[in-house]
């Protein structure tokens, strides 16, 4: 086969597991999330939630895009902006992964005409943090989650914000109590995901809690949270609490197993399943149970 050939190949092949395995789990996991902590906070949820969920859905698939395209793709993105040909812009192979991720990002804006408008103003935090999360704000091409110590609780702040605070459900005190219980949930499985990568964030000057705290001690804050989390899940006292506390003791079985050898998988399917096991658990008790 042409080495021509092998490129796109490869090229494709890192589309589809970046672009729609990987991307397409994690907002499959947050609009599950969001339509749990709906559940949590009243007990029938409206039809009118059903275009939050897509969003959701599809404002996830497009974060995750932009903070790669951004992050990974940033001097193609240089590129397609200064490029005044429109021709290579919209046609040049190299400009591909660019473009499918632009185009990705559409979904999320026309959904906003479908979104009751009660509902657009607990939008604007986490539209604001996220943006500010993945999109460049200085001139050097760096991004606010690359600010010392920002990201695990940017990433943190809005999944909790997400799961509780975005429906408008529940009383004040109910989603508070909600959006710091998974707040700590999040922070936990997140931290894993940071000591795999120190190497590379010493190498980009990126301070982060592992490398502040040592890779032990970032460890042990982890296992705190979760405790945290399962106190906080046994105060709300829901007829869940039970249920609910299996994502937390797989949680702490994942984050005690942690290796710097574990794969994608170990990250994916465990780390960042711990979100969709909580939700589906909730899920199943409201829509299944008689």
């Amino acid at each position: 086969m042409p080495e021509g050939k092998i490129r796109e190949m490869g090229l494709l092949k890192q589309m589809v597991k970046g672009l729609y395995v990987n991307n397409c789990f994690i907002a499959l996991a947050a609009s599950a999330w969001y339509l749990s902590g709906a559940v949590l906070l009243e007990s029938e949820v409206a039809l009118v939630q059903v275009p939050m969920v897509l969003f959701v859905f599809f404002g996830t698939l497009s974060m995750y895009n932009i903070d790669r395209l951004f992050g990974d793709e940033w001097e193609q993105v240089v590129e397609v902006i200064e490029n005044k040909s429109i021709k290579q812009v919209l046609f040049a192979k190299r400009h591909a992964k660019v473009r499918v991720q632009l185009l990705l990002a559409m979904p999320p804006f026309l959904l906003l005409f479908f979104i009751p408008f009660s509902f657009l103003p607990w939008l604007v935090l986490p539209f604001i943090i996220g943006g500010l999360y993945a999109v460049p704000m200085w001139k050097n091409g760096l991004r606010i989650r690359e600010l010392p110590y920002f990201k695990v609780f940017l990433i943190a702040f809005v999944w909790a914000w997400v799961g509780s605070c975005l429906s408008g459900s529940g009383s004040a005190s109910q989603a508070c109590m909600l959006f710091v219980q998974r707040f700590l949930l999040i922070y936990a499985i997140t931290i894993p995901f940071d000591l795999r990568d120190m190497s590379a964030d010493k190498a980009k000057k990126i301070k982060t809690i592992p490398i502040a705290l040592g890779g032990r001690l970032a460890w042990a804050s982890a296992i705190l949270a979760l405790v945290g989390s399962g106190v906080l899940l046994m105060v709300q006292g829901h007829s869940l609490t039970t249920w609910r506390g299996v994502p937390l003791v797989v949680a702490l079985g994942l984050i005690g197993a942690w290796r710097p050898s574990r794969t994608w998988a170990y990250y994916l399917a465990g780390l960042d399943g711990v979100i969709l096991l909580d939700s589906a658990l909730v899920l199943s008790w409201h829509y299944l149970s008689p």
